[in-house]
């Protein structure tokens, strides 16, 4: 592809992206997978310039309105070159030639705007925080109170690019070999700091087509869920329920610590993800996990209950940057009532003594720490909160945040994705 071609596919995924609920990698994937002549390289360049953008929309946008024009994806993609955060070394009339499948050429009016640009940098004192550190306005003072000593540098590692991270399935392989066959497939990685089975590639490559994958000797997880699965204390031999299952990254993870001993119970209300959580369970060999027929009410009684719930996704702006830009007051709304409903209802499921992890990929206090005095306060089932600081102890040099009740996991603190973790045991009767 040409350099104006790979700036119009761009220009085409961006406005997709804008017009669309499903997640930006999807969409990318979606749109290689339809046009195969796409090489490796052109993948790069696109996606780069395409995530530089979403990352760095509210900047792009202070300057379009600056110059007096709306900005529309196509003026955001000059920007984005123009100021350098994509493509550094391109000339604009090499991205904007106007070939036969390339974007269309520059005009005056944007010659001379992308000529002013190219003299600026994207920062500017003049820029508000929500601007410069690319978030909407709105979202002003709802972030987790964690995060707050420290909210500039947080937010700024929340827009950077997350890394590339596995769990080695410990069922079938240890780390130091799961290292050793991906040097020979040409993959350097490094083993996590704190989850024990975790590794991270030192660059973003593709995996999937290793056989080692294939045969399901790792897995793709981040760190953050790796800690959580930790933290929650399972054990061979227990009774868990992952009332939110989802995929079955955390099913995975929990029959892995539980030496594939015991009874793992998957649900969810997306039929489409627990069928994909099946075929990763048995490419893994995992024996213990079940998900009850659609119709079958689930009476039982478990020693853990898990709650990934459905979230703002505020914790994985560094993977999925355009959601920060789809949120709204009312998806805050309609998330945190969900997450309400869900913590009351798998209370039930909680045995006397047992436990019950609440977690979120968030980083906001109505969907984390509010949620979780709300549930201690109202529900009619008694559970405490448990210390996290004494689960911790078993995680290499994890620290607690203040107060050591709950866990906030950080990009810029512990180099993981943003992840909640509440850990409730119901009293024993």
């Amino acid at each position: 592809m040409t350099p104006s071609a790979r700036c119009q596919a761009a220009i085409e995924l961006l406005e997709t992206i804008g017009s669309s609920s499903r997640p930006a990698d999807a969409i990318l994937q979606s749109y290689f997978r339809k046009r195969r002549y796409a090489g490796g390289g052109d993948r790069r360049a696109i996606q780069s310039l395409v995530y530089a953008v979403l990352r760095k929309q509210a900047q792009l946008d202070w300057w379009c309105h600056r110059a007096g024009i709306t900005p529309t994806v196509r003026q955001r993609v000059l920007a984005a070159l123009s100021f350098r955060i994509a493509w550094e070394s391109i000339r604009l009339d090499t991205a904007f030639a106007g070939d036969r499948y390339g974007a269309q050429a520059l005009d005056e009016a944007e010659n001379l705007r992308a000529e002013a640009w190219l003299h600026e940098t994207i920062e500017n004192d003049e820029q508000p925080d929500d601007v410069r550190l690319n978030y909407p306005a709105w979202l002003n003072g709802a972030f987790s109170s964690n995060l707050n000593a420290n909210l500039e540098a947080e937010l700024q590692a929340l827009n950077s690019e997350a890394t590339v991270d596995l769990r080695v399935n410990s069922l079938k392989i240890d780390r130091d070999t799961a290292i050793r066959l991906l040097a020979d497939a040409g993959l350097n990685a490094v083993p996590m700091k704190f989850a024990p089975n975790g590794i991270r590639l030192s660059e973003r490559r593709p995996f999937r087509h290793l056989q080692g994958f294939k045969d399901g000797l790792f897995e793709p997880q981040d760190e953050a869920s790796q800690i959580a699965v930790e933290l929650v204390g399972a054990a061979p031999g227990d009774r868990v329920l992952d009332f939110c299952a989802g995929g079955g990254g955390k099913a995975l993870a929990l029959a892995a610590v539980m030496e594939n001993r015991g009874q793992i119970v998957l649900h969810d209300v997306d039929e489409k993800r627990l069928a994909e959580a099946k075929r990763r369970l048995e490419r893994a060999g995992v024996t213990i996990c079940e998900t009850p027929e659609k119709d079958r009410v689930i009476n039982d009684k478990f020693d853990i209950v898990i709650l990934d719930v459905p979230c703002s996704g505020s914790g994985v702006w560094r993977r999925n940057p355009e959601t920060k830009w789809r949120i709204t007051p009312a998806l805050i709304a309609q998330q945190t009532e969900t997450q309400a409903a869900i913590l009351a209802e798998a209370a039930h499921f909680v045995r006397p003594g047992g436990r019950l992890a609440y977690m979120t990929c968030s980083v906001f206090e109505a969907e984390n720490k509010t949620q979780v005095d709300k549930f201690l306060r109202e529900s009619p089932i008694p559970f405490n909160l448990v210390t996290i600081s004494k689960e911790i102890i078993k995680m290499n040099g994890l620290k607690p945040n203040n107060g050591a009740e709950t866990l906030q996991l950080t990009p810029r603190n512990h180099q993981t994705d943003g992840f909640f973790v509440a850990l409730f045991e119901r009293h024993a009767e």
